[in-house]
């Protein structure tokens, strides 16, 4: 999937929701991963609505994933294609 067509907020998002995927072993991106993202994307204005109505990411980006240097692509799962499309 290329990146261009979306905004540098959005793709922030995904790479947050990349990482949060990664930290929990799985082979997709799927959509509590993106939400999960939004909220923890201080620039996300799902994610101030989201946090607004006060549903959290509770221990979902540890310090661990920050500290990690293995990196490698998480593919989005097809729900979540179409959802950030």
């Amino acid at each position: 999937m290329t990146y261009d067509i979306f905004s540098e907020n959005t793709i922030q998002s995904i790479l947050i929701s990349q990482d949060i995927a990664r930290a929990e072993k799985t082979k997709f991106v799927e959509l509590h991963h993106i939400l999960d993202s939004l909220i923890l994307n201080k620039k996300s204005s799902a994610g101030a609505i989201l946090r607004k109505l006060k549903i959290q990411a509770k221990n979902i980006y540890p310090k661990e994933i920050k500290d990690k240097s293995t990196f490698y692509e998480v593919p989005l799962s097809k729900s979540s294609k179409i959802i950030i499309q």
